[in-house]
């Protein structure tokens, strides 16, 4: 058996941002280890004992323990996302469940300029992408289902914008919050 893979990030301010994920349950059916966060998306924990894994968050995370994501490295390949619980500080590797983002709690996009460089959330968030984020928003559209994030950068209006349809991430910078 191999060594066991080191997965962690650093979180750079811990004040809870405008646009915060809460953590809600952890589900499982005995194959696979759900996450279910406040904002309706579901992540399944790579590399686990479902169980176990189960078990233990139900015993050591706490409903509205605040979470952050990041993407992994293309050439990582057991789980596209980390999931860190702020309070705790615990990881685990992830996969988000796209056919169970809850879209009563999700995120859409409502505008979109046709480079992708600005978007406009349902609930007139405005959000700015950089130019590299903007080969992946190019190939967004009106009506994806998006999830916000802050991760662990320091910078009060940088997030991470996953888009559920199109199975992309890009980094965004908070512009207007109404």
């Amino acid at each position: 058996m191999g060594a066991k893979e080191e997965v962690d990030f650093e979180i750079f301010s811990y004040a809870c941002p405008d646009i915060a994920i809460s953590f809600e349950d952890v589900v499982n059916d005995h194959a696979k280890a759900w996450i279910i966060l406040s904002d309706g998306s579901q992540w399944v924990i790579r590399n686990c004992r479902a169980d176990e894994v189960v078990d233990h968050i139900s015993t050591h995370w706490e409903s509205g323990d605040e979470i952050r994501i990041v993407e992994r490295e293309a050439i990582e390949y057991k789980g596209e996302y980390i999931l860190k619980n702020v309070r705790n500080n615990e990881v685990y590797l992830v996969d988000l469940d796209v056919v169970s983002v809850d879209p009563a709690k999700s995120f859409y996009i409502e505008k979109i300029d046709k480079n992708g460089y600005a978007i406009l959330t349902q609930n007139e968030i405005e959000w700015a992408i950089g130019w590299i984020g903007t080969f992946n928003t190019c190939k967004w559209r009106v009506g994806d289902r998006i999830i916000i994030n802050k991760s662990g950068y320091s910078i009060g209006e940088s997030y991470l914008i996953i888009n559920a349809d199109e199975r992309s991430s890009v980094w965004a910078s908070l512009i207007s919050w109404r």
